[in-house]
């Protein structure tokens, strides 16, 4: 069984050679890694290809050119990458994270190879802050709640859809998530139209179509949080407002077009949670009349009484 690693760069020739490092470091023999570089300028492009080659014949590079004078994004980047592989599993590495665990593709592709049913697995993500490591566990809610679960040898658990969707503040990351490649295809990949949110339309899409999943109690990655205040991506220049409706967008179209009752019901919470969240930054923008009508939205998607209650001093505060 053949595993693919997507590794989407641009203008970071440094950290991708730590990335790129990290993942050549596992055990795993039948391991084919794939750099898309998303337009970076023509210096760190040619710093690409240098770090790039001297990982040897396992590591292919390829260059996607600015379309109208813009990168072509993180969703093409990695649909690019996993079209132009041939791996019977699919995961992927962000440029400025890097992997830990030596074995991890190696305890996955044979647990795969036993169990034909599962199509997602994942596992456990460090988080750091500048060089400091801040967080330990990625989904700390949904790791107590699988705590007294049955596992085996290698601390794999086979979850539920509903344990899956269990944890609503952060969903698994993609450095630390395999997916078998016929599951990729079937949900076409990621959605390229979307500027954000593509890795959690991807996750819940193929958790919908999913036949079975499984998490790995192993920390087998770390994820570099970005410095905000230091960043120049769109995210970053986005306002909070237009960010929140943005996301509310998102996780609205999945609410309706996901079958499965339990995602469905985790894209709902979402949409309920950016509604409020939305609500509130109007409130502290005293714009009431806009902060009533995102309140009684949000109550929609996601009745509480706390929330009603809300609502309704909102309602009162508009009409004043």
């Amino acid at each position: 069984m053949r595993v693919s690693i997507i590794v989407p760069t641009r203008n970071r020739p440094d950290t991708l050679a730590i990335a790129l490092q990290s993942i050549r470091q596992q055990t795993y023999e039948f391991l084919d890694i794939i750099v898309v570089d998303d337009a970076s300028d023509d210096f760190n492009a040619k710093s690409n290809i240098s770090v790039t080659s001297k990982f040897g014949e396992g590591v292919q590079y390829f260059y996607l050119p600015a379309i109208n004078g813009r990168p072509q994004g993180a969703a093409c980047s990695r649909n690019f990458g996993v079209r132009n592989s041939c791996g019977d599993i699919v995961g992927f590495c962000d440029d400025d994270d890097y992997w830990l665990d030596g074995q991890h593709l190696e305890v996955v592709a044979n647990y795969l190879s036993e169990n034909s049913e599962i199509d997602v697995i994942y596992a456990n993500q460090l988080t750091a802050f500048e060089g400091s490591i801040i967080s330990r566990v990625w989904q700390p809610d949904f790791v107590r709640h699988i705590k007294g679960r049955a596992r085996d040898i290698n601390n794999i658990v086979r979850l539920t859809k509903a344990e899956s969707m269990f944890s609503c503040d952060r969903f698994p990351h993609l450095n630390a998530t395999l997916y078998r490649r016929r599951l990729f295809e079937l949900v076409g990949g990621f959605s390229e139209n979307l500027t954000f949110y593509q890795d959690l339309d991807f996750f819940l899409r193929a958790v919908d179509s999913a036949s079975g999943l499984c998490y790995m109690d192993a920390d087998v990655s770390v994820h570099n949080r970005p410095n905000r205040s230091r960043s120049s991506n769109l995210s970053s220049d986005l306002g909070s407002v237009e960010r929140a409706l943005w996301d509310a967008d998102v996780t609205r179209r999945l609410a309706y077009t996901c079958h499965d009752p339990f995602v469905s019901d985790y894209a709902r919470r979402l949409t309920a949670t950016h509604l409020r969240d939305l609500s509130l930054l109007y409130v502290k923008n005293c714009e009431f009349d806009k902060a009533a009508l995102a309140a009684r939205t949000a109550l929609a998607w996601r009745f509480s009484i706390k929330w009603l209650a809300y609502t309704s001093w909102l309602g009162l505060k508009a009409i004043n």
